[in-house]
């Protein structure tokens, strides 16, 4: 698995982007981190008959594909783009409910809005399934591409990032940046 890193500035604050990513044969993106200012991501190193360890990445592998897949995230960043390219990804690890509420999430809420995690599970033909949409909103391994900070909470509160409160403050940025918070 090769990483390659890149920072981008959003609303003044330095945001690190990492895409883990195969050329083998075809492109293909594995996995999107995203972080507030300069970081250094964890990321599964696969060793030839070896479980994945992590391991702290700090060099940059980068190809033609992922120079444009992150000249794509730049627009998105500076708003000149409002989604993502979805042909290089890999979803074939999720499972059917996962790829649902995230493709539903993708098409059907747009830039600029938000919806509760129960409006999405009912959108997605699963009503009461709140916490179940929340679940797979932390385990997004493509934030930027499925917009899992357009999921708040329905108190109209933010609620958490990636998993927890530590991606608050990144998550009002991209919904600042997208106009919905001021």
């Amino acid at each position: 698995m090769n990483v390659a890193v890149k920072n981008f500035r959003l609303a003044g604050s330095s945001i690190s982007v990492a895409l883990s990513w195969k050329k083998n044969p075809d492109f293909q993106i594995h996995s999107i981190d995203i972080s507030m200012g300069k970081a250094v991501f964890p990321c599964p190193e696969l060793v030839e008959g070896k479980p994945p360890i992590n391991r702290r990445v700090e060099t940059r592998h980068t190809c033609a594909e992922v120079d444009k897949y992150f000249s794509a995230i730049d627009s998105w960043f500076k708003g000149a783009a409002r989604d993502l390219p979805t042909d290089n990804i890999f979803l074939e690890r999720l499972s059917p409910f996962q790829k649902n509420i995230l493709c539903e999430l993708r098409s059907k809420v747009p830039a600029g809005k938000t919806i509760s995690y129960g409006g999405l599970a009912k959108l997605a033909g699963y009503q009461g399934a709140a916490r179940a949409v929340g679940t797979v909103m932390s385990s997004n391994p493509f934030p930027l591409v499925f917009p899992c900070h357009r999921v708040i909470r329905s108190d109209g509160s933010v609620g958490c990032f990636q998993g927890g409160e530590k991606g608050i403050p990144l998550k009002k940025a991209l919904l600042e940046n997208e106009g919905v918070i001021k």
